[in-house]
């Protein structure tokens, strides 16, 4: 069972349903009317979707896990903010949290990219983790993070928690013009047909001018495939990495440069003349009688991570 609590601008919410796909829904709201979905999760499928300053009362796995919310508050009646996490993943913007349960929350029961920026934890939940199973190959992203008033790392930090302060990717997410912050829904939401929900082009384009760098088309995850393999060490045969990365929207971006890094490299070797922004060839140089289990990952300066697994066999 959830409740959703907002009241709806009308005007602006019957004009942007005018002009935006039928698959497209935006839900831009202040507190008010309520409504009780008795089955299923909130607009529980769609292309891309925005919530700005809903306030939701929900159970565990109520919610959407493939969209944006801005400026939410949520109060969670279990341990568990999310059920699924899919596609690109889900953002959540200065928004803030009150867990009624104590120990650990967790903001997915399976996990997938979950981005937090300026988002607060409060209520009787002492750690807030992704998920219980966090795969090697995901990265979720944080900035701005506070439990109890306090600054944390989201699953005390783990190899899939990247912190975002000092890198580009925070322009995806946010950026001030004129000493005003604005969170970059323009950027995530606006896709190929450049769909401006909370129409703040102008605002992006004269920030863009003043800054010297873009703020749309920004890529905000990157996936690696395979995931994890397992590599018989006796045969010679190379292994293929390969990369992308892409908007919130689903659009393919320009690999960006990419620092490789891997945990072990007495069992595996880059292969010359591979190593690229969009992938890289390994081979194996398993001597010893143990299987191994290396890292493989990919970095960049501007932000994005992903990495694999490959468990080598002698």
């Amino acid at each position: 069972m959830v409740y959703i609590c907002f009241s709806v601008d009308r005007h602006r919410m019957r004009r942007m349903m005018t002009l935006m796909p039928a698959w497209i829904l935006l839900c831009s709201i202040s507190p008010a009317y309520c409504y009780e979905l008795a089955e299923g999760r909130v607009f529980s499928r769609g292309d891309r979707m925005l919530f700005e300053n809903c306030t939701f009362e929900c159970e565990p796995a109520d919610l959407n896990g493939n969209c944006v919310y801005l400026n939410c508050r949520f109060v969670l009646f279990g341990n568990t903010v999310l059920e699924d996490v899919y596609g690109t993943g889900v953002v959540f913007l200065n928004c803030h949290f009150t867990s009624k349960i104590g120990g650990t929350l967790f903001m997915a029961a399976h996990a997938g990219q979950i981005t937090l920026v300026d988002c607060s934890f409060d209520g009787k939940a002492d750690r807030v983790e992704w998920a219980p199973v966090l795969d090697v190959s995901l990265r979720c992203y944080q900035s701005g993070v506070t439990l109890g008033g306090k600054e944390i790392l989201v699953s005390n930090g783990v190899l899939q928690t990247v912190t975002m302060e000092d890198h580009g990717l925070l322009d995806a997410y946010k950026f001030t013009h004129d000493g005003v912050v604005y969170y970059n829904i323009f950027n995530l939401l606006s896709g190929d047909d450049r769909w401006d929900p909370l129409e703040m082009r102008s605002i992006v384009s004269a920030a863009e001018e003043y800054n010297g760098r873009s703020l749309t088309g920004l890529p905000v995850t990157m996936t690696i495939s395979p995931t994890s393999v397992t590599v018989d060490g006796t045969v010679p045969d190379m292994i293929g990495i390969k990369l992308s990365s892409s908007l919130m929207s689903g659009s393919d971006q320009i690999p960006q440069k990419v620092f490789w890094e891997m945990s072990a490299n007495d069992v595996l070797d880059f292969a010359p003349n591979t190593v690229t922004d969009s992938g890289c060839s390994l081979f194996s140089t398993q001597q010893g009688s143990s299987p191994v289990t290396v890292t493989v990952s990919a970095v960049t300066e501007y932000g994005l991570e992903a990495s694999t697994t490959l468990l080598v066999t002698p």
